[in-house]
C-alpha cells in the first residue's frame, strides 16, 4: 500500500512539473525594445610555392570579409526583424610551368537583406516584408601554353520579393525562459539558493536574461560581466542566496554562456501572404584563342505566389520540443530567357523563349528536439513537399520527403561532438501531349559525424 501511494505521489510530482513547465513556456513573453548587433570578418591571406623538379613556381593572394547585422524589436505592438549580410572574396593565382603561365583571378560579392514587419491588434496581425538580394562574381583565366587562351565568366543577379499578409497568433522566442528554468534547477540542486523559485520568479529570471543579454555592449569581456551582474542582481533581490561563492558564480556562468542554448520557440501563427517577386539572372562565357566565343544569356523572371499556412512551436516541457506546421501555395510565373552567341563578336544564334509557370503545391514540416541535460541536444526533422506544376506545355508532379536525426554534445568549452545522419527521396513525373520526358527518382542517404572545435 505505501509502495503504491508512494508511486503515485511520484507521478503527480512528475505531472506537475511537466505542467508547471509547459505553463511558464506557454505564458512568456519575449520583449525587446530596440536590440543592434554587428558582426564583421576581414581576412587576406597570400602563398609562394616552388618547383624545382618541374621548373616551376607559384604566388597566390586571397582576401574576403563578411558583415552581418540583426535588428529587432519586439513590443506588443509590433515584432520587426532585419537581418542583412554581405559577403566578397577574391584571390588570383599565377603559375608557372614547362615555359607555360596559368593567371587566373576571381571575385565574388553579395549583399542581401530581409525585412519583416508585424503590427499588431489583439491576437491579429498585419504583415510587411521584403527580401533583396544582389550577386556578382566573376572569373578570369589565361594560359599562354603554345597559343594564347582565355576564359572569362561573369554572372550577375538581382532578386527582390516582397510580403504582404494578415493572419493571427504570435511566435515567442523562449530560450531565455529555458535558461532560466535551468538556472533555477541548477542553483536548486547544487545549493546555492536557499528554497525554489516561483512561476513568477522564473518568468522574471528569464525576462532579466532577455534584458542583459540584448543590451548592446561592444567588449565581449564586458559583456559577459554585465549579463552576470544583473542576474546575480535580480537573485539577490529575491534574498535566495546565502553565500555567494565560486561555485555559485561558475554555475551561473556555465548556464548562461556554455550550455546548449539552440534556438526555441513557442506559439501558433496561422497566415495569409501574397508574395509578388522580380529576378534578373546574367550569365556571360567567353573563351578567347584562335577563334573567339562568346555566349550571353539573359533570364527574366515575375512571379506571385499565394501562401496560407499554419505553423506550431509547442514545448512539452523544458526536456522535449514539438514543431509542425502545414503550407498551401500557388504561384503564376512569366519568364523570358534571351541568348546570343558570337564567333570572333559576329552573332551566329540568338533566341527568345517565354514559358509560363503554373505551380500548386504543399509543404509539410515536424521536428522534435530532446535536451536531456544542458550538454546535449537530440533532434529529428521531417520535411516533405509535393508540387503540381505546369511549365512551357509540360506537366510534372514532385514528391520530396526529407528525414535528419542528429546530435550535439558539449565535451568541453570549445569542443563539442556532432553526428548528423540524413536521408533524401524524390520523384518527379513529367506529362507532355508534345514529346515524353523521363520520370524522375532519387533515394540519398548519408551521415556526418565529428569535432566542432572553436579555438
Amino acid at each position: 500500500m505505501i509502495k503504491n501511494l508512494l508511486f503515485l505521489l511520484l507521478t503527480f510530482s512528475s505531472f506537475s512539473t511537466f505542467c508547471q513547465d509547459k505553463q511558464l513556456f506557454e505564458n512568456y513573453q519575449f520583449r525587446v525594445n530596440n536590440f543592434k548587433a554587428l558582426d564583421m570578418f576581414f581576412g587576406a591571406g597570400g602563398q609562394s610555392s616552388n618547383y624545382y623538379q618541374r621548373n616551376g613556381d607559384s604566388k597566390a593572394i586571397a582576401g574576403g570579409m563578411t558583415a552581418n547585422l540583426i535588428a529587432i524589436k519586439s513590443t506588443d505592438k509590433i515584432y520587426r526583424t532585419i537581418r542583412s549580410n554581405l559577403t566578397g572574396n577574391f584571390s588570383w593565382n599565377k603559375a608557372n610551368n614547362n615555359n607555360s603561365t596559368i593567371k587566373s583571378g576571381r571575385y565574388y560579392f553579395s549583399p542581401d537583406v530581409d525585412i519583416n514587419n508585424k503590427w499588431y491588434s489583439g491576437n491579429k496581425f498585419f504583415e510587411l516584408g521584403s527580401n533583396l538580394t544582389f550577386l556578382s562574381k566573376a572569373e578570369n583565366n589565361k594560359n599562354t601554353s603554345g597559343s594564347l587562351v582565355s576564359n572569362k565568366f561573369s554572372e550577375y543577379n538581382a532578386d527582390a520579393n516582397f510580403t504582404i499578409g494578415v493572419g493571427s497568433g504570435r511566435i515567442e522566442i523562449v530560450t531565455d525562459l529555458q535558461n532560466a528554468l535551468w538556472l533555477a534547477k541548477t542553483l536548486h540542486n547544487e545549493k546555492n539558493i536557499s528554497r525554489k523559485l516561483t512561476d513568477d520568479e522564473i518568468n522574471d529570471l528569464a525576462k532579466t536574461i532577455t534584458q542583459s543579454v540584448y543590451f548592446r555592449v561592444l567588449d565581449g569581456r564586458k559583456r559577459i560581466q554585465y549579463v552576470l551582474k544583473k542576474v546575480d542582481a535580480y537573485l539577490q533581490s529575491k534574498n535566495v542566496i546565502d553565500k555567494t561563492d565560486i561555485n555559485y558564480f561558475s554555475n551561473l556562468n556555465d548556464v548562461l554562456f556554455l550550455a546548449n542554448n539552440f534556438f526555441r520557440q513557442e506559439g501558433v501563427l496561422k497566415y495569409i501572404r501574397l508574395i509578388p517577386r522580380v529576378r534578373n539572372n546574367n550569365l556571360k562565357f567567353e573563351q578567347i584563342g584562335s577563334v573567339t566565343n562568346k555566349n550571353v544569356n539573359n533570364y527574366f523572371t515575375n512571379d506571385i505566389f499565394l501562401k496560407i499556412a499554419f505553423e506550431k512551436y509547442k514545448p512539452i516541457n523544458l526536456y522535449r520540443q514539438l514543431e509542425y506546421g502545414v503550407a498551401a501555395n500557388a504561384g503564376y510565373g512569366e519568364n523570358k530567357f534571351l541568348f546570343k552567341n558570337y564567333v570572333n563578336n559576329n552573332i551566329v544564334s540568338e533566341g527568345t523563349n517565354r514559358p509560363n509557370t503554373k505551380v500548386i503545391g504543399f509543404d509539410y514540416f515536424v521536428n522534435y528536439n530532446l535536451y536531456p541535460n544542458t550538454r546535449t541536444v537530440i533532434g529529428f526533422a521531417l520535411n516533405a513537399q509535393n508540387v503540381y506544376s505546369v511549365n512551357n506545355n509540360v506537366q510534372s508532379i514532385y514528391s520530396g520527403v526529407n528525414f535528419s536525426a542528429a546530435a550535439n554534445y558539449f565535451i568541453n568549452y570549445n569542443t563539442r561532438f556532432v553526428f548528423i545522419v540524413r536521408e533524401n527521396y524524390f520523384q518527379n513525373i513529367y506529362q507532355s501531349n508534345n514529346y515524353l520526358q523521363p520520370n524522375e527518382y532519387g533515394l540519398n542517404v548519408g551521415f556526418n559525424a565529428g569535432l566542432n572545435i572553436s579555438l
